[in-house]
């Protein structure tokens, strides 16, 4: 491997993210996958050598029996890694990265495990004890948090497994970060105060929450908390199925993200959602709860755009689909939600 990386000109540091990612795919090894597939010759899934490089993938450019070859193996790795999915591995690379940060790249991008996005930070931590003299797992743990977290703001769109993408747009000890659907997500180009946003569209409150935790945290959590967060959107995709379970979960997943920011030292508020066509009843339900039992935490958002019955947008804030607010309803729930007087 460290051969054939720096006949390309590749550094050290990616030298290392490779070693450990080969070792994490074979073992070091020149064998065939241990997976179980059907398809695959002896039962097995059709990927072979020091990084597991898939046959089918290849479509035909390379063999099972090539890729035994290390050499062969690593050269065929290689493309990929100076290629255009190893732009972000190079980039960082420049920048210093540090290796546990390089081998979760090098995992996402380059290998592409089927669970990579939790895989990705377990090789960072990896590499850290591999690399590290004397690290102890607690110690690696603690230090690596995530091992391909950026330096510096993040705006990116993260890719958290399934069928979601997280959009964020953060710096540095900002006032405050609007958090949730595609309600945060809406609102970003309509905050006029230090406001960042992360958004993921159709997520609800509980499947925000372990995408957030598991996938978007490690990547922000070098960055300096904000004074405020405020929840908004999540309980309109919660709340299709009007259930006393599903309004459980929903709640549920709200105070866990509550909880989590408040330990960090971060003043939380939940905002009321706006009523969608064919969920009013749950949404005012939501919406009551919020107000009644959790009014420490409440930003009522929703009596502003709501018809006063309650049970639909007003037309004047909805978009065509009756679920979602226009850009008038975002310039008044941002105006809201930084404290600035209503136009």
């Amino acid at each position: 491997i460290e051969e054939e990386f720096k006949a390309v000109g590749l550094p050290n540091s990616i030298i290392a993210a490779a070693i450990v990612n080969a070792h994490s795919e074979s073992g070091l090894r020149n064998i065939q996958s241990t997976c179980r597939s059907s398809r695959g010759p002896g039962g097995r899934e059709d990927s072979w050598g020091l990084f597991q490089v898939n046959i089918p993938a290849r479509r035909g450019r390379v063999t099972a029996e090539q890729m035994r070859d290390p050499r062969l193996n690593c050269r065929e790795i290689l493309r990929e890694v100076t290629g255009r999915r190893g732009k972000r591995l190079r980039t960082a690379a420049a920048a210093g990265a540090s290796v546990n940060e390089l081998t979760a790249i090098f995992c996402y991008d380059i290998e592409r495990p089927a669970r990579r996005v939790t895989s990705a930070p377990k090789r960072g931590r990896k590499a850290l004890a591999f690399f590290s003299k004397g690290a102890k797992r607690k110690d690696a743990i603690q230090e690596t948090g995530t091992a391909y977290a950026s330096k510096g703001p993040v705006k990116e769109k993260i890719d958290v497994g399934m069928r979601y993408k997280a959009v964020v747009d953060l710096k540095d000890n900002q006032d405050r970060w609007i958090v949730g659907s595609s309600t945060a997500v809406g609102l970003a180009s309509h905050t006029k105060r230090d406001s960042g946003v992360i958004g993921l569209v159709d997520a609800r409150a509980e499947t925000f929450y372990s995408k957030f935790t598991k996938v978007v945290w490690p990547r922000i959590q070098h960055l300096k908390p904000p004074k405020e967060v405020v929840l908004t959107g999540l309980a309109v995709n919660g709340l299709w199925n009007n259930t006393d379970r599903r309004m459980r979960e929903t709640i549920d997943g709200y105070m866990k993200l509550v909880r989590f920011f408040e330990g960090k030292g971060v003043k939380v508020k939940i905002a009321t959602v706006q009523a969608a066509r064919g969920n009013g009843p749950q949404t005012r339900r939501f919406n009551e709860t919020i107000r009644q039992q959790y009014p420490q935490y409440c930003l009522d958002l929703a009596k502003h755009i709501e018809t006063p019955d309650g049970k639909q947008i007003r037309r004047e804030y909805a978009t065509s689909d009756g679920i979602h607010v226009n850009s008038k309803g975002k310039r008044l729930f941002a105006a809201i939600i930084e404290g600035r007087q209503l136009a």
